[in-house]
């Protein structure tokens, strides 16, 4: 008589908030609900080894599959066979992003993992209707999650609104101490109190900004001068502008409470307007540092020090010599004395002529974040692009002159485009793929509309319809990519083959020697793309006042170099 080996059992738990992750939490009863469920199947096994998975305090909507840890062990572990079942309480803690749980369950279904949840059993479709009703599922609660969050937000406009309280750490100046009250949930609640003595530093970096007109990178050079006022900042080891600046602009050291200060977009937290700011209706004398008067002082002079840099048009002639855009050499340029990346900078020239109309030039810079901040660095703030990257490009465009002129040229051209067609290739494909399955859901939604007319179906026919207009913006999205690969494909056919010969079609004589000249092509091509050779060839650039060293890619004693002391490059710098 055969007998089967039981099926190896794992658990995925998961709780939104820290505050759920005590031993009566929500975090425990799902464990127990869990478990007895396993229990009830005798044919399964819980993992001794490795009993489960669980995310405390992560969101299933705000937080993507890539992002979530748990949910990438799990996906290695099921690759590496070590179980067959992972069970949930309930289908949202997988998470709640349409778009992506569906096929992270196809993907655990194809290394042989079933999902189950104590409330709907087996979600691991089994055929194609049960892929549409697991998009519907995650489409359904992806909408809950956003009716929560704005309810949240709803809560935290009218709790500041009357002066209470939000929670989370206190700002600097400040401590926490407990209320003496509790909430709903029988947790504890928490005040702000002054700390003098940083509230201390608070009032001196306002009397700097509002009596001195100093600006951010000035008080925190003040700041980090000083060695006791240094050790009070908030990681204990120096100030950085970023810091300053939020202080100067936070108006809770005014008693006020202020909500919605900035907002999420794409992941980033941008700064609003400080009209769309909620603020408390009265002020809490108890947490006041700074005086309003002055508090709106130095908003003034922050908000003049702004025009000033960026004058209205009409009062001003603009005269562009740089870029607002990325520079070219941000990827791969450091500071030689902190080791810091350079950021994007800029520095602006002013003047009148004879005529009385004023003009002002725009030039792009490198600047070094640490000098920028206030911090302590021996090479210069700021360094002119159009001054840096002439030499910079010189050694490239010496590098793509000795590259063309090489006699493995035309195989390694060859080779890249074979390589590159065949990745095309296998693109297309899986995106037909994808475009033949959407198109499969959107005819069994259509069919479902009569169905849910005549309430045989728990689906409205607005929803139905939703999602049909919503999977038709996306397949006619999957079509545009499909035809950029299209014209990707008959590119590479423009390359030589192994011969340096193009397709007998298209052939015109000598294909080779009429690319135009390498180094020109580079001088004339745009930013990103100035960028991406330059990646290619350059591994890192430091740089510490008049001093360059350049890291190269590429072995440079293997070319006819026209500068004999770009040899040494690669070993002793520039």
């Amino acid at each position: 008589m055969e007998i089967n080996a039981p099926l190896l059992v794992r658990m995925l738990l998961r709780v939104s908030s820290g505050q759920q992750l005590d031993a009566d939490g929500d975090l425990a009863v799902q464990r127990n609900i869990v478990t007895a469920y396993i229990a009830k199947h005798r044919e399964w096994m819980l993992d001794t080894v490795k009993p489960e998975y669980y995310e405390g305090g992560v969101s299933g909507y705000k937080n993507s599959v890539k992002n979530r840890q748990a949910l990438q062990d799990i996906l290695a572990d099921a690759e590496n066979r070590e179980f067959q079942i992972l069970v949930c309480y309930k289908d949202d803690r997988l998470g709640r992003r349409e778009d992506e749980i569906p096929q992270y369950i196809k993907k655990l279904a194809s290394f042989g993992v079933l999902i189950f949840t104590v409330k709907d059993g087996c979600i691991t479709p089994q055929n194609h209707t049960d892929s549409l009703i697991n998009f519907i599922r995650y489409w359904h609660a992806e909408g809950a999650s956003r009716d929560t969050s704005q309810r949240v937000k709803d809560t935290a406009r009218e709790n500041v609104r009357l002066g209470k309280n939000q929670g989370g750490k206190a700002p600097y100046g400040y401590h926490l101490v407990f209320s003496g009250e509790f909430s709903k949930h029988q947790r504890a609640l928490k005040k702000k109190v002054i700390d003098p003595e940083r509230a201390e530093i608070v009032r001196y970096m306002y009397n700097l900004a509002g009596s001195c007109g100093y600006g951010y990178s000035k008080i925190t050079s003040l700041l980090n001068e000083d060695e006791r006022l240094r050790l009070l900042s908030p990681n204990g080891i120096a100030w950085k502008s970023g810091t300053v600046r939020d202080i100067l602009r936070n108006p809770i050291y005014t008693g006020y409470l202020a909500y919605n200060r900035r907002t999420r977009v794409d992941g980033h937290f941008i700064t609003l307007d400080h009209t769309k700011w909620i603020l408390s209706e009265k002020c809490d004398p108890n947490i006041r540092i700074i005086d309003p008067a002055l508090w709106n002082r130095v908003q003034e002079l922050r908000e003049m020090r702004r025009n000033a840099v960026t004058p209205q048009k009409k009062n001003a002639s603009a005269v562009s010599t740089g870029t607002g855009r990325a520079l070219p050499l941000l990827d791969i340029l450091y500071c030689g004395s902190c080791g810091r990346k350079m950021i994007n900078g800029s520095k602006y020239n002013y003047w009148t002529t004879k005529d009385g109309i004023k003009h002002r030039s725009r030039v792009g810079c490198y600047r070094c974040p640490t000098k920028h901040q206030g911090g302590l660095c021996q090479g210069k703030a700021l360094y002119r692009a159009d001054d840096l990257e002439t030499g910079i490009f010189a050694f490239v465009t010496d590098c793509l002159t000795a590259i063309q002129d090489n006699t493995f040229l035309s195989d390694k051209l060859a080779e890249e485009n074979c390589s590159r067609k065949k990745i095309i290739s296998e693109k297309k494909k899986a995106l037909a793929t994808r475009i033949k399955s959407l198109q499969r859901d959107i005819e069994i939604l259509e069919e479902s509309i009569p169905k849910a007319l005549r309430g045989e179906i728990s689906f409205s026919s607005e929803h139905l319809s939703e999602l049909i207009h919503k999977a038709k913006e996306k397949r006619e999205h999957l079509n545009n990519i499909m035809k950029e690969f299209a014209h990707e494909t008959m590119d590479c056919n423009t390359y030589p083959d192994s011969t340096g010969n193009l397709p007998a079609e298209k052939s015109p004589t000598g294909h080779i020697t009429d690319l135009p000249p390498w180094p020109k092509a580079f001088m004339d091509s745009s930013v990103a793309e100035k960028c991406a050779v330059v990646n290619r060839l350059i591994s890192r650039i430091d740089i510490c006042n008049e001093n360059i060293h350049i890291h190269s890619r590429i072995c440079l004693d293997r070319l006819p170099f026209r500068n004999p002391a770009y040899k040494m490059v690669s070993k002793q710098g520039l």
